[in-house]
């Protein structure tokens, strides 16, 4: 019983590696996207997010922004603040900074808002109405000591501090996700064949465990 304990355990993380994997694969062309690794230390399963950077891509918007460094952007969802590398941004309605979820893009003042429609941002994340500098990117990085959580949609959770270094902005390019689609797909492709032989030893060990109460039950007739 301890052996097919064991192996259940066993088939469980490996649902879970494959559910990891297929997150991955799924976002491999989202805008700022940070792989995930399921990975077991000290005996405790835990997903863990790779902050390494994806390819910088140009694009003609100048509303698009890229980070350098292990900077993020720090967003706001209703009272919530998250991370994240998606620089696709745009003007809302109010010519507030907004992701294209509609979740606020912060500054140094609070919620990036222009006069105009002409907003272009500097290396150092400084945000300009036309000529006149209106506000700077708030810009984060993990402490640390700080586990990354993914949270979907691109955002991440950690224990933040202020970015540190210039030159940490490129406006009119877009972060490509760091997910190497070759690399997760062969991983999917081990996941699910040691999975299919989990699923059959359990089934060997379900009907080893039919026999043997078969016998046993004839055996004190």
């Amino acid at each position: 019983m301890n052996a097919l304990s064991e192996l259940t355990k066993y088939m469980v993380r490996t649902q879970r590696s494959v559910d990891v994997c297929s997150n991955n694969i799924a976002n491999m062309n989202s805008c700022g996207f940070k792989r995930q690794l399921d990975i077991q230390r000290d005996r405790v399963d835990a997903t863990y997010v790779d902050s390494s950077p994806g390819a910088l891509s140009e694009t003609t918007n100048q509303q698009d922004l890229a980070l350098r460094g292990q900077a993020y952007f720090t967003v706001r969802n209703g009272s919530n603040v998250f991370y994240t590398r998606d620089g696709h941004f745009k003007l809302n309605e109010k010519n507030q900074l907004v992701t294209e979820r509609g979740d606020y893009v912060l500054g140094k003042k609070g919620i990036i808002t222009v006069n105009s429609r002409e907003m272009t941002v500097d290396n150092n994340g400084n945000v300009f109405d036309g000529g006149t500098k209106v506000d700077s990117l708030l810009l984060a990085e993990p402490q640390a000591d700080s586990r990354m959580v993914n949270v979907g949609n691109g955002m991440i959770n950690f224990r933040a501090k202020p970015a540190t270094g210039s030159n940490l902005v490129q406006s009119g390019a877009l972060e490509e996700s760091n997910v190497n689609s070759l690399n997760e797909m062969v991983r999917m492709i081990e996941l699910i064949k040691n999975f299919d032989m989990g699923q059959r030893f359990v089934k060997m060990q379900d009907t080893l465990m039919g026999k043997i109460s078969t016998e046993v039950g004839k055996s004190t007739n």
